[in-house]
């Protein structure tokens, strides 16, 4: 079974101009940055997913992430797709 967690993996904070392993720390932690607002389509894919197969998990008592996870690997490839930058793979 394949599953991929939606959090924001990676990426330059273009506020800073800096690289970063993990934007959403980053983006939680900074007083002067914020985090990239979600695309109307975004907001009903994460939606799509709660209605559905998705839960909303607290791993290691950190901030909640949206799981998702199905037998379904087309279905996951296109959430993934949908979520972009969003998504983290495990």
């Amino acid at each position: 079974m394949s599953e991929w967690v939606v959090d924001a993996r990676g990426g330059i904070c273009h506020q800073y101009d800096s690289e970063y392993q993990r934007l959403a720390q980053h983006w939680s932690r900074s007083k002067h940055c914020s985090f990239r607002d979600l695309s109307d389509a975004q907001h009903e894919a994460i939606r799509g997913c709660l209605v559905g197969d998705g839960n909303l998990d607290n791993p290691n008592d950190g901030p909640p992430a949206l799981r998702l996870s199905s037998m379904r690997r087309p279905h996951l490839t296109w959430v993934r797709d949908q979520l972009g930058w969003l998504v983290r793979e495990d």
